[in-house]
């Protein structure tokens, strides 16, 4: 699965588009933060002898737009068409929030390429694609929104069929090169649970050496079989021979390196075949030279360990076949009907990606399914000459598969059988924000990137209602599973308690965690309908929302912020942001402090409301945790800065206060997003050295989970070096569990020596690199690992003393944070700004 080069432009160094989080992917696809991506200075290499575009880049650099601009225009009079004159003229543009006519310039600048173009020219193609991004971000969401909705409910809602008979599943086993491992491959299928089989073998070895060891094999298999010899016929010409030599009503390729576990086709027939789904393909295990499991910690699997994220991630299963990795690993990972196999034509002859194209061409037909369970085994090479997996496919290949499939998704007069296809015709423009996020803006002609340029533009003029009403709009991440989305969704609670009018205008920007709440769907809104717009999200993903301001103040309105923060000092960098909005509204005192000693600007404080509903009653069996022990929680995202968060702190205290011969107590260290860190997730292990009482559940869980789970534990404890509010410590205190946190930042709101265990601290420089900026003034906490120890103990033993913190904190908690109470702030202050 090797990543295709064409398909990642050329990294570029610009001081441009800082309109993401500066600790978030760079959406130009790269794979690397965007800190270290397009948000680092530079510009385009200077190419005009005069030295005037040097001139310009400097000052692009240097954040003089004026100037920049100036120049470039000053070469295109000397010099008409030049590329680089225009690729920063495009910038400029972007900088001054002109997002389509900086479109208009990257495409002119991308037409007067020369053909062929250098290679540092990808640099513009890298630009042009994360202005597109930008410009796309919020267009379209409510569509996709509806769309994501409609396909959850598809996934959820088996139809109702006649199970009557089992279908007969026809394996074929693709035999090519050595056949080093064909026992191996051979007694997994002859092993298989299922009883309704029959085996196809395609020996495609020449000279026919593999004829007689294949009739051993074959001549102790219970299973109906068929031996085939074509020697010379490539990959796809076997299976599709094969194929037409089955007689089953599903099927599914075995390549003759790998295997199958017991249950896999038991389990897809259970799962795909019985709900009437055509194709899909399942979880996988990668095994080494000996058929042993490869850990999922080593390196050689860096690259395959965030595919299950990718199709999480994704808005449909679907769309995760949209990217330089080909997700389903290989093709005997598929299990598909003969009749999408009909459909499409079976295999075509393409030496590498056969199985990628088959998936593209079905997915245009039919919607496949992903079942979770490691089903499959995948043998790869654990050396540093390991091959390129089958599958990942040559960079001509890749580019022609995909070149073919986006000429027709992207034409809007093509209407896929499969409602949830990756297409115009189903999500409109939101369609190309998939490819373009992987690198693929190449793949499409410059003539259909100008007509999305105007599709943009006409999108645009409806984001905002020609006369606004009394309310709010809720701007952000309206279905991010993560802290700033639950506190957009929060808010929205708080409105519709107080009955404040609002709608929700999902941001649609890509961060690399899972969005699929759909709790506020039915208020989303393609336009901002209200007086009083507040951005939930930071200031770091601020510049691509400045039209949104620039819009609601036009039409006579209000741009706040409601901003989360975990140090005492704000970023120099946000100072464009706090000059963007007209305040800023804070969920703690201490946010407050930080935010008035960077503005003079209105700063009013707002808590969240605190409140957990749980839709049933959870037990620890449903988590697959330990009955018998007192256990604590910590929880945390593994893309907010492990050094904050401060994993290591709980796992010191609790190796400190129980010693290794105590087993009634436990720790669960619940994260998210590992894969994106497998590094820190390696360092984490390491510290846990083995002790089994400490659990780690990296996963996704919804809302309701999370709840749950919270409310099976006994304890929650956070050791952070610096907190906005503190979530979890205050959803525990709500539930009535008794809680362990750092006696500083934004936690202190809620907790206090009454209700809880605060645990000393000393404030020292936050090191270079630890956090999301450099700053010589920043200092978080030190939390105290004795003291927290102490407190661990004391809770775990203490029934008394866990109890009436506990009590105490439930009430307060309950009380003070409720929705009421934050809908009366939220209409109090709109009452004095005269928007409601």
């Amino acid at each position: 699965m090797s990543s295709n080069a064409a398909f990642k432009p050329e990294v570029v160094h610009t001081q441009s588009i800082p309109a993401v989080g500066r600790n978030e992917p760079c959406p130009c696809g790269s794979g690397r933060r965007y800190k270290d991506c397009h948000g680092t200075l530079g510009a385009p290499a200077p190419t005009v002898s005069e030295g005037r575009l040097a001139d310009a880049t400097q000052r692009l650099r240097a954040g003089d737009i004026d100037g920049a601009e100036a120049m470039a225009r000053e070469i295109l009079s000397a010099r008409p068409g030049n590329a680089d004159a225009l690729h920063i003229l495009g910038l400029c543009a972007y900088e001054r929030g002109r997002v389509d006519e900086a479109l208009r310039a990257l495409l002119a600048a991308a037409k007067a390429l020369p053909t062929p173009a250098r290679p540092e020219r990808k640099r513009l193609w890298a630009d042009l694609e994360f202005v597109f991004l930008q410009a796309l971000s919020g267009i379209d969401s409510s569509l996709a929104a509806a769309r994501r909705a409609e396909y959850a409910q598809w996934l959820a809602v088996a139809p109702d069929r006649d199970r009557g008979e089992l279908p007969l599943v026809s394996i074929v086993l693709v035999v090519v090169g050595s056949a080093r491992w064909l026992e191996r491959s051979v007694e997994s299928v002859c092993g298989q649970t299922y009883g309704r089989l029959e085996l196809i073998v395609m020996d495609g070895t020449p000279g026919g050496a593999m004829t007689q060891r294949l009739d051993t094999l074959l001549s102790g298999c219970r299973l109906p079989h068929r031996l085939l010899s074509r020697p010379g016929i490539d990959e796809p010409g076997l299976i599709n021979e094969g194929v037409r030599a089955s007689t089953g009503t599903y099927l599914n390729i075995l390549h003759v390196d790998d295997e199958f576990a017991p249950e896999r086709v038991a389990s897809l027939v259970e799962k795909l075949a019985m709900r009437g789904t055509v194709w899909g393909f399942s979880g996988v295990d990668f095994i080494d030279a000996g058929s042993d499991m490869i850990p999922d910690d080593a390196p050689i699997l860096r690259e395959w360990r965030e595919l299950p994220i990718m199709i999480a991630e994704s808005d449909t299963v679907g769309y995760s076949f949209i990217h330089r990795d080909y997700v389903a690993v290989a093709i005997g990972n598929l299990f598909f009907s003969r009749a999408v196999f009909e459909l499409v034509g079976g295999m075509r002859a393409l030496a590498h990606t056969y199985a990628w194209d088959f998936c593209l061409r079905a997915l245009w037909h039919e919607e496949p399914e992903h079942v979770a369970a490691t089903l499959y085994r995948h043998r790869i090479a654990v050396s540093a000459d390991a091959p390129t997996p089958r599958g990942a496919g040559s960079e001509p290949e890749q580019l022609a598969m995909f070149r073919e499939f986006y000429a027709r998704a992207s034409d809007e007069r093509e209407q896929p059988p499969n409602r949830f296809a990756p297409s115009v015709h189903y999500w409109r423009t939101r369609f190309f924000k998939a490819p373009f996020h992987v690198g693929h803006v190449s793949m499409f002609s410059l003539k259909r990137l100008e007509t999305l340029v105007d599709e943009i533009g006409v999108n645009r003029q409806g984001r905002t209602a020609t006369r606004l009403t009394p309310g709010l709009n809720l701007i952000g991440f309206a279905f991010g599973e993560f802290g700033l989305g639950e506190s957009l969704r929060a808010l929205a609670g708080s409105c519709m308690v107080g009955k404040i009018p609002f709608i929700v205008k999902d941001v649609d920007m890509r961060v690399r965690a899972r969005q699929a709440d759909q709790s506020v769907a039915a208020h989303i809104s393609r336009e901002l309908q209200h007086r009083c717009s507040l951005f939930c999200l930071n200031p770091d993903a601020m510049q691509t929302l400045l039209p949104l301001a620039a819009a609601t103040k036009a039409a006579g309105g209000r741009a706040v912020g409601y901003w989360y923060w975990e140090l005492e000092d704000l970023p120099r960098e946000w100072d464009y942001a706090l000059e963007t909005v007209d305040e800023i509204w804070v969920p703690t005192e201490f946010v407050a402090g930080a935010m008035r000693r960077s503005t003079t600007k209105p700063v009013v404080k707002i808590p969240p409301p605190i409140e957990v509903k749980l839709s049933r009653v959870y037990r620890r069996s449903d988590f697959r945790l330990p009955e018998d022990r007192f256990l604590f929680l910590f929880f945390f995202d593994f893309n907010s800065f492990v050094r904050r968060k401060n994993p290591d702190g709980p796992i010191a205290a609790f190796k400190r206060a129980f010693g290794a011969g105590r087993s009634d107590v436990g720790l669960v260290i619940k994260s998210i997003n590992g894969g994106h860190r497998p590094e820190r997730m390696r360092a984490l292990e390491d510290l846990i050295a083995g002790d089994d009482r400490i659990i780690i559940k990296d996963e996704f869980l919804n809302r309701d989970q999370v709840s749950g789970l919270e409310s099976v534990v006994d304890a929650f404890v956070s050791l952070h070096r610096g907190e906005g509010l503190g979530l979890g410590l205050a959803e525990s205190m709500y539930l009535g569990k008794p809680v362990i946190g750092t006696a500083y930042s934004g936690n202190l709101e809620f907790m206090n020596h009454e209700n809880s265990c605060l645990v000393d601290y000393e404030l020292i420089a936050v090191r270079k690199g630890d956090y999301l900026y450099d700053d010589e003034r920043f200092r978080w906490a030190d939390p105290d690992i004795g003291h927290a120890a102490h407190y661990m103990l004391r809770v775990a033993d203490d029934a008394e003393f866990r109890n009436r913190i506990a009590s105490r904190g439930q009430r307060d908690v309950r009380s003070r944070f409720t929705p009421a109470a934050t809908a009366t702030l939220l209409r109090r202050r709109l009452l004095e700004l005269g928007l409601i």
